[in-house]
């Protein structure tokens, strides 16, 4: 995960210093760049990253590479907006209209990147029941569980953007939802 911003903090103060969620949708391959740029200005910005073994006749190499291609979360006003614009990396800079909702979608794909998940994205609507883990530190955490090529994976929704992340789980360690 690259971030300078704890999506948790964002939970119990959504409106820090009358900054707003903002959803940036870069030009291809250029996520990471926009992020080391809000680094360097002091943007508060949150790329997930999944990670990926990639090999090359006898090399195994690591790579990460953005969970949502694409996409980047940034909190920030109309002034730092404006800058990230003139950095021509950027397509678009969507306005949330539901900050609680994408917070709250957030925080689940933070959480199981803080607990060193690895997260796979996937499609979004996945059938399903409504779950929460109940135990381990993810405890509390609730998606829809499904099998997918033969493996029960829990699915964490960011419906505003239109993506979605899973992990692998055990169905012994969660409780199924109505």
């Amino acid at each position: 995960m690259l971030t300078n911003l704890n999506i948790s903090e964002l939970v119990h103060k959504p409106n820090i210093e009358n900054k707003n969620l903002m959803v940036i949708h870069t030009k291809s391959r250029r996520e990471k760049k926009v992020a080391h740029y809000c680094n360097n200005v002091g943007i508060k910005y949150y790329l997930p990253l999944e990670s990926r073994i990639k090999i090359y006749g006898r090399k195994k190499v690591q790579t990460t590479l953005p969970l949502f291609a694409g996409y980047l979360f940034v909190l920030t006003d109309e002034k730092e907006r404006y800058e990230l614009l003139l950095t021509h990396h950027i397509s678009k800079i969507l306005k949330v209209s539901n900050q609680f909702e994408l917070i709250e979608d957030l925080e689940k794909i933070y959480i199981a990147e803080s607990c060193e998940i690895n997260l796979i994205p996937c499609e979004l609507n996945i059938e399903g029941r409504r779950a929460r883990i109940e135990i381990g530190p993810m405890r509390g955490l609730e998606g829809v569980i499904s099998r997918i090529k033969g493996r029960d994976r829990i699915i964490l929704n960011v419906n505003f953007i239109n993506r979605a992340a899973a992990f692998d789980i055990n169905r012994t360690n969660i409780a199924l939802l109505n």
